[in-house]
């Protein structure tokens, strides 16, 4: 829901969020990509290829809203918000498909099957249990004793999925496909720049369970150059090259196009009629669009971060009637683009107080 906040005297400034009505070609980007997912056999990956800020959440959040198809089922993980999971990154995407297929009757049949088997010994379940039958120096050394070994098992259950059975899994994903033969499960994975090199490892070969079964397509949103640094950090000892395994995961990469000076303009008015932003702020940024356009990074995420500083420097410095609006807009643009020239300006101001 659009706010507007011209009969109020409070400032705004615009949210991170993904935009609901994006520019460029996204469309047709998304067009495409839902056209491939309903016309291919679903059993494959989509990577969304674009660097910090250049709307992959945004393509992805389209693609979603435009499945309409009642049969497929969308599932989000951002996967960053999993960063601090104990366990295996499995877990946390077994859990999440799991729990949106119980809110849909076609898949809600597979949500036991995917909990079912699911292994999880952490050390402060172990300890609550055993505290229930043993005294406290039991406990210690039922730490140094059987907790080791526990902890094992758990790697080895990493093997083993934590679940029992693939192939039941497999076999009611076929079910389902056979009665509903448009029926796919679409998994998005958002924020995987964000992870640490073992995390976003741990999301990789989550996906590669699935890779191999039919009825599970995976659509990715990553920095290319980001997450292969991350993976070969991981396999530094083992020499594994990031950009080699990301192509044995991703079968379908489609990259954003680059922004360019006329695409931050459009943006910039985009954002402006959009009613979000106070009239006194709206106005100053509509008659310098092209001053904006040359000072920021082609990048929305940084137009907004722009627009956003400018309004708090506004709202700081406006009360002083010296000190007009287009001015303070250059003296950021000049801070931004030209920083460099910027400081070289105010330390020669400094130096002659």
């Amino acid at each position: 829901m659009t706010v507007i906040h011209d009969n109020s005297r409070y400032p705004s400034i615009l949210a991170d969020d993904i935009e609901v009505d994006p520019i460029l070609d996204f469309d047709r980007y998304s067009d495409a990509i839902v056209n491939i997912v309903k016309g291919t056999e679903p059993k494959f990956t989509i990577g969304i290829y674009g660097e910090w800020g250049t709307g992959k959440s945004t393509l992805m959040k389209s693609i979603e809203e435009k499945r309409h198809d009642y049969i497929i089922l969308t599932v989000w993980f951002n996967a960053w918000r999993y960063e601090r999971e104990e366990h295996f990154a499995l877990i946390a995407l077994i859990k999440t498909v799991a729990y949106a297929m119980e809110e849909h009757p076609i898949y809600k049949e597979l949500k036991p099957i995917l909990l079912k088997g699911l292994r999880i010994f952490g050390k402060d379940f172990l300890r609550q249990v055993a505290s229930q039958f043993i005294s406290e120096k039991g406990i210690e050394n039922f730490e140094k004793s059987l907790l080791p070994k526990m902890e094992l098992l758990s790697e080895m259950d990493k093997d083993t999925i934590y679940f029992d059975g693939i192939n039941k899994i497999q076999n009611e994903m076929q079910k389902i496909i056979q009665k509903y033969p448009k029926s796919r499960v679409v998994v998005f994975i958002d924020d995987l720049d964000r992870c640490s090199p073992k995390t976003t490892v741990e999301v990789f070969e989550s996906v590669k369970v699935f890779l191999g079964m039919e009825g599970f397509i995976y659509i990715i949103g990553l920095s290319h150059d980001t997450i292969s640094k991350l993976i070969s950090a991981q396999y530094k000892e083992s020499g594994i090259k990031g950009d080699q395994y990301i192509k044995k995961i991703i079968q379908i990469p489609i990259t954003i196009q680059e922004w360019n000076i006329d695409d931050v303009k459009l943006l910039v008015q985009n954002l402006v009629n959009k009613n979000i932003l106070h009239t006194r702020h709206r106005e100053i940024l509509e008659k310098n669009i092209n001053l904006i356009a040359k000072a920021v990074e082609h990048n929305p995420r940084e137009v907004k971060r722009f627009i956003n500083n400018f309004i708090v420097a506004h709202e700081m410095y406006s009360v002083d009637k010296n000190i007009k609006s287009e001015q303070l807009l250059v003296v950021q643009a000049i801070a931004i683009r030209w920083n460099n020239f910027y400081r070289i300006i105010i330390n020669s101001a400094i130096s002659h107080l």
